[in-house]
């Protein structure tokens, strides 16, 4: 078959979108930011896949990813956990610039930290610690929003939490929020 004067044997879509995008045919932005919206749209677990696998292949620069802050943060709240990965591995790199927003992040933080997916839950920390090093002057705010992690009910992530929030917390600002989670706190 012959699509734009592309040849498609193997039926590649993705291969076609992104000789597409690159030729200049479709605006580049916009397929990357439809692809990470299909995460919640009423697509199943495989359609999801076939956009995560796209949105991935076509390498997206820093520039790009900055971009597209709001709809990487949208994804956050896929049902499924493969786009919520990719994303969280996209926003672990764009984290540490200037431009990311990090208020917008913090917001999906506690749904985040309650993820029963614990590659979710351990890169969402990381990014924090990443966060709690690099912006020392919302520490508190960061320490405040690690706190909702308690619920997760896994020793190794509580401790976790536990060592950054002595860490980089006050004992004055974590203390009344922690009181909340003690039903909760294994060790």
């Amino acid at each position: 078959d012959m699509y734009y004067g592309l040849e498609n044997e193997d039926d590649n879509w993705n291969k076609i979108f992104r000789q597409l995008a690159s030729q200049g045919h479709l605006d580049r932005l916009r397929l990357l930011r439809e692809s990470l919206l299909t995460a919640n749209g009423n697509f199943n677990k495989n359609q999801i896949g076939w956009f995560v696998q796209l949105f991935e292949d076509l390498k997206p620069a820093t520039e790009e990813l900055l971009a597209l802050q709001s709809e990487l943060f949208q994804v956050l709240t896929s049902p499924q956990s493969k786009p919520i990965n990719s994303a969280l591995n996209h926003i672990k790199d764009i984290s540490k610039g200037p431009s990311f927003l990090v208020d917008e992040f913090l917001i999906q933080v506690p749904v985040l930290l309650a993820s029963s997916v614990k590659a979710v839950v351990n890169s969402t920390i990381a990014i924090c610690e990443n966060l709690l090093k690099d912006r020392p002057e919302i520490k508190e705010t960061i320490c405040l929003a690690l706190i909702d992690g308690f619920v997760n009910n896994d020793e190794g992530i509580q401790k976790k939490l536990a060592k950054l929030i002595t860490k980089y917390g006050t004992n004055e600002i974590v203390s009344l929020p922690l009181s909340g989670y003690t039903q909760y706190i294994l060790s």
